[in-house]
């Protein structure tokens, strides 16, 4: 039968004497609790399950930095978001580890050509297709920036905007989109310029070297004081 043990019986002293050399043993006992009150488990916040605690903050890219931070296996030479107000513009892309970068974006207001590759350096251009939409320019799946096209040339869209060379009496055709038939001139004799088609709000314009190798030529837009391009003949 359990017994009861009340407050008075747990501080009672018991005196036990013994009779060896007429030494005397006092000992006092204190009565175990039966049902002891479990002690504080120390602090510890890392071994809390907190729901709203859990792993680390993500890091805070800097305000000059690109989104997400760059990847380690390629760089880009431009990482602020830009407007884009000639109808194009060139990155440069540099492999790190020796693969071939893919540049996407995520509009189909734009598009990404790729114009060359130097070594480990590829040279992307993303041309504006339709003027006042926005994109991100991805590489290799990850964002880079993001682009926004402006009006190009009175808003005449160029499918082509970087300088280029053609042979000695070699030719090239332009695609310039726009509501209505942009004129489209060169800047020099050393070429002639032809209209060949229209389809839709996309028109067709054809240029032929006359001039002789070295000559360079600018390219205008419905008079716009900046050439929409450069040829030079090989």
């Amino acid at each position: 039968e359990e017994q009861q043990v009340t407050e008075e019986e747990k501080d009672k002293t018991y005196h036990f004497e013994m009779p060896a050399e007429s030494v005397v043993v006092s000992a006092s006992f204190n009565s175990v609790d039966p049902d002891p009150a479990p002690d504080p488990e120390p602090s510890n916040p890392g071994s809390q399950e907190d729901p709203n605690d859990i792993g680390s903050p993500m890091p805070i890219p800097e305000a000059d930095s690109s989104y997400p931070p760059m990847s380690s296996s390629f760089a880009s030479d431009t990482t602020a978001d830009l407007h884009i107000t000639n109808g194009s513009y060139q990155f440069r892309i540099t492999s790190k580890d020796g693969t071939v970068p893919v540049m996407t974006v995520t509009n189909s207001a734009f598009r990404v050509e790729l114009v060359s590759q130097e070594g480990n350096d590829y040279f992307f251009r993303v041309v504006v297709v339709t003027p006042g939409k926005t994109a991100d320019v991805l590489v290799n799946g990850g964002k880079v920036v993001s682009v926004t096209g402006g009006n190009a040339h009175g808003g005449v869209i160029s499918d082509t905007t970087t300088p280029f060379q053609v042979g000695e009496s070699g030719e090239y055709q332009f695609k310039l989109t726009a509501n209505e038939k942009p004129e489209f001139v060169a800047g020099s004799p050393s070429f002639d310029v032809e209209f060949v088609k229209n389809e839709g709000n996309d028109w067709f314009f054809r240029i032929r070297a006359t001039g002789k190798p070295g000559d360079a030529c600018g390219f205008y837009i419905n008079k716009s004081p900046k050439p929409v391009t450069v040829v030079t003949i090989a």
